[in-house]
């Protein structure tokens, strides 16, 4: 969204996530008797990817507070946002960044 002229150059993404969304969320995981490490809430650090964080860029973004890195997220909420739709994410941590 940041790229097109016909859309606004500034998202604000303060209140970008779904508190009705976020809490059926939770419902859904007690219901199916998740245990409660499986959905927790966090800090999501967007880079732009194409390659995994340096160790160092890892320990940079947890001492700014982050507990997980991702390459696609943020544009996605981004662009919802921008056309005021419903916005939850959950994310799948499939590596361990090395710091």
């Amino acid at each position: 969204p940041l790229m097109s002229p016909e859309y606004a150059q500034f998202i604000p993404l303060g209140d970008a996530y779904s508190p009705r969304l976020r809490h059926l969320a939770f419902l859904a995981s007690h219901s199916l008797k998740f245990d409660s490490s499986a959905l927790a809430e966090g800090t999501y650090a967007w880079v732009a990817g194409l390659v995994y964080e340096t160790p160092a860029e890892g320990r940079f973004l947890c001492n700014a507070g982050a507990h997980i890195v991702g390459m696609s997220t943020i544009p996605k909420v981004m662009a919802a946002q921008e056309e005021n739709l419903e916005v939850m994410v959950l994310s799948l941590v499939t590596n361990q960044v090395v710091i």
